[in-house]
């Protein structure tokens, strides 16, 4: 019975000596875990953001714009790319272009979705507080690359697909200990759109390996996750330029983090399960000459099961972390077949900071 509390000693002097500057190392891994379900969502979100040429992940359908040209019949619809009043690849409804066409979106007839390729880059520099620990900084970088596979009519709608990946660079302070590392990942994406309703589905699998240490000890922290998530929103058209659009997110990670040791003692932690659900809304305006701006919110609760830290005959309190609200502006312009899009967001309460990032986007 000596023999056990001596060898545990370590982890426990860590665990009680928690104050409001400190994070023992035996939570390293508990911490990344829940920074990575954050990351994911993140992730998804932005992908269904890009597949759908909207920032904030509400702006639906994404139709080929031309349904009807009374001026002219040699000119495609992806030639037309950027010289037409819209956000991404949404139409504003009953708009003419300056050659008299008529640009329609799924109240004139079918209009399928714009082949295209994307990458983005979103930087977050936020903290987050835990239940049972002080708040501890918090940076990631997401870098992603997606390309649209092409669309299929049925139902009265059109389903579309696309595959994206990236990069995902992760820091955590919570002096004295610092979690660093470096990943990638790789998913899917469908969206469904009828009737002025979208439907969006994101399937995302992702390994990270990190640097866990605190001057006195280090070692090196590997995990795994795989998520799954869906969108559901409706576009409301107030007028021919201004659309309101509500929805609401829901998803789920699973994360698995390898055993490390602190101070010679092998620690383990529990499967993590996060749940996500996000209702939000989003307002989209025309300004002029196919640039759009946005302005949205949502408000992210979120739920953890699992995820306990183990170390050699004890098992540590489980991390908890609370909700938080997001909101931002978007900035989106079309020149001939390229988007260019850029967005600044704040987030506030368990998770509190700021995010932006840059999207360029390729129609064919």
């Amino acid at each position: 019975m000596k023999y056990t509390s001596l060898f545990v000693l370590p982890i426990l002097i860590g665990v009680v000596s928690v104050d409001a500057t400190a994070m023992p190392l035996t939570y390293a891994g508990a911490v990344s875990g829940n920074n990575i379900g954050a990351m994911q969502f993140s992730l998804a979100t932005r992908a269904m953001d890009s597949f759908k040429g909207n920032e904030l992940n509400i702006v639906t359908p994404r139709p080929r714009p031309i349904v009807q040209n009374t001026t002219s019949t040699d000119k495609n619809s992806r030639d037309l790319y950027g010289t037409m009043p819209m956000y991404g690849t949404m139409p504003v409804y009953g708009e003419y272009g300056d050659d008299g066409t008529v640009f329609m979106g799924r109240n004139g007839g079918d209009v399928p979705t714009l082949d295209n390729m994307w990458i983005a880059w979103q930087h977050y520099d936020e903290y987050a507080k835990f239940d049972n620990l002080a708040r501890m900084d918090v940076d990631y970088d997401l870098v992603m690359a997606g390309v649209a596979l092409g669309n299929l009519n049925f139902m009265g709608g059109t389903s579309n697909w696309g595959v994206f990946g990236g990069y995902v660079g992760h820091d955590t302070d919570g002096a004295p200990v610092k979690v660093s590392g470096d990943g990638g990942y790789f998913g899917i994406y469908n969206g469904f759109d009828a009737y002025g309703a979208a439907f969006d589905f994101v399937a995302d699998f992702g390994a990270i390996g990190m640097d866990a240490k605190d001057g006195a000890a280090s070692d090196d922290v590997s995990s795994m996750w795989a998520g799954l998530a869906a969108n559901v929103s409706y576009k409301i058209m107030l007028d021919d330029t201004f659309a309101l659009v509500p929805g609401i997110y829901g998803g789920y990670t699973w994360i698995d983090t390898d055993d490390y040791t602190v101070y010679g003692n092998t620690v383990r932690n529990d499967a993590l399960h996060m749940f996500n659900v996000a209702p939000g809304v989003c307002a989209v305006k025309h300004i002029a000459d196919g640039w759009y701006g946005t302005i949205g919110a949502q408000y992210v609760f979120t739920f953890t099961d699992g995820g306990a830290t183990h170390a050699p005959g004890v098992k540590l309190n489980e991390l908890d972390i609370d909700d938080y609200s997001e909101y931002g502006i978007g900035l989106e312009k079309s020149i001939d077949k390229f988007g260019f899009a850029i967005n600044i967001n704040r987030r506030d309460g368990a998770r509190t900071g700021w995010n932006g990032g840059i999207k360029v986007k390729y129609v064919f």
